[in-house]
């Protein structure tokens, strides 16, 4: 199941990258259009080293290139789904941090695509070998009788389990590899949130705070507060739903509904 591959194997920018926090927050309206605002923050310490490798391998004809610009902005929407288009966009910039915010809009979220994958900003260089693409969380949506609208929330790695062929014994995290993880994903968040345009009357998700719903979260220096807990998760391998769904309730840092459909019915304003 991807949700826990991507607690052991995030892409290889993010070695780099590190401290990344990646929101995605999904507004939706009762005819089922809306807008979709992503917001990537790093650290300016680590985004200059980036700068410097890119810059070492050639990119931007031997300049420093510019790792959140417009146009890998517009370029996004093109892989967001049909009828997805470019809004606008702002540079964020804090006192150790910097960033773009880019806003999207969509008349039929259920042509919206959402990768639950890190948006790490593309620097041009060469980077290891990516595995597998996945596929994105996609939605259904349907008006109900009694005028209510409906979300379906469609899960892609909510797969039947299935136990392997041959037996793999999970390798323990010792304190040294633990504290490398901790050194590399220390500040890492991915975000995505659904917020809706109106009252949410009923859903099969825990994950819900008024209007919002949190559809995944994963914030690595909650996860590694637990060592333990972390050591058991990073070698869980799972046999069924359920075994997945009692390894990850209340885990510190994560907050996921692992039905393989997330329904949300609202009213209107």
């Amino acid at each position: 199941m991807r949700r826990f591959a991507l607690l052991a194997a995030l892409p290889a920018i993010l070695a780099l990258a590190g401290c990344l926090k990646d929101t995605r927050v999904v507004k939706l309206n009762a005819d089922g259009s809306g807008t979709i605002t992503t917001t990537t923050l790093m650290k300016t310490a680590s985004l200059e080293k980036m700068k410097e490798m890119a810059k070492a391998f050639g990119g931007a004809e031997g300049k420093q290139p510019d790792l959140f610009s417009e146009e890998q902005a517009k370029a996004a929407a093109a892989k967001m789904g049909e009828g997805v288009e470019f809004v606008s966009c702002e540079k964020l910039k804090t006192a150790d941090e910097e960033g773009l915010k880019a806003v999207y809009s969509f008349k039929d979220v259920s042509k919206l695509k959402v990768s639950d994958e890190p948006n790490a900003p593309e620097t041009g260089m060469p980077t290891a070998p990516k595995g597998e693409k996945k596929a994105p969380i996609t939605f259904k949506f349907a008006k109900q009788a009694n005028g209510n609208s409906l979300l379906t929330i469609v899960n892609p790695d909510t797969k039947e389990f299935k136990k392997p062929e041959k037996e793999e014994k999970a390798e323990d995290q010792g304190d040294a590899q633990l504290g490398m993880m901790k050194e590399i994903f220390g500040g890492f968040k991915i975000c995505i949130q659904l917020e809706v345009a109106g009252k949410i009357v009923k859903t099969n998700t825990p994950h819900v705070n008024g209007s919002t719903v949190t559809i995944l979260e994963m914030d690595f220096d909650k996860m590694f507060a637990d060592t333990e807990k972390f050591k058991k998760l990073s070698k869980a391998q799972p046999q069924s739903l359920e075994e997945a769904k009692a390894l990850l309730k209340d885990f510190p840092g994560v907050k996921v509904c692992m039905e393989p459909e997330v329904t949300v019915e609202f009213s209107g304003n």
